[in-house]
């Protein structure tokens, strides 16, 4: 559907590579240290199509040293124009403990709390 955001499986091959690219992004940005991270879990991810397709993923991050971080990427992915799963929103937020389930009871609540709460920046295209 044009438009409508999809959920998809967050243990999809997809949501894993879109995750991967989004911290990477964020990586060379300095926004956030890969070498870091020892666990992975993502919370949520949809897809929405529009000029070409947006990818969101939302994951909790455990860090080595025992710290959690919540991560939301959105990617952009255009190919005709140059945009190929380009980060336009990366948002984090750290914490001593558990995140997901602890913080914030489900994918809405983690979202709005990683948004709300954490460190945003949007690229400009």
């Amino acid at each position: 559907m044009v438009g409508g955001i999809t959920t998809e499986s967050t243990d999809s091959e997809e949501a894993t590579s879109q995750l991967e690219s989004g911290l990477s992004q964020m990586a060379e940005m300095n926004l956030i240290d890969t070498s870091n991270i020892v666990d992975t879990t993502i919370i949520n991810y949809q897809t929405q199509v529009v000029s070409g397709e947006l990818y969101m993923v939302l994951a909790e991050l455990t860090l080595s040293d025992g710290t959690h971080e919540l991560v939301y990427v959105k990617l952009w992915d255009a190919p005709w124009e140059g945009m190929v799963d380009a980060l336009q929103t990366a948002c984090t937020y750290t914490s001593d403990d558990t995140i997901s389930g602890t913080l914030c009871s489900d994918a809405s609540d983690c979202l709005e709390l990683v948004q709300n709460s954490g460190d945003c920046v949007t690229a400009s295209t």
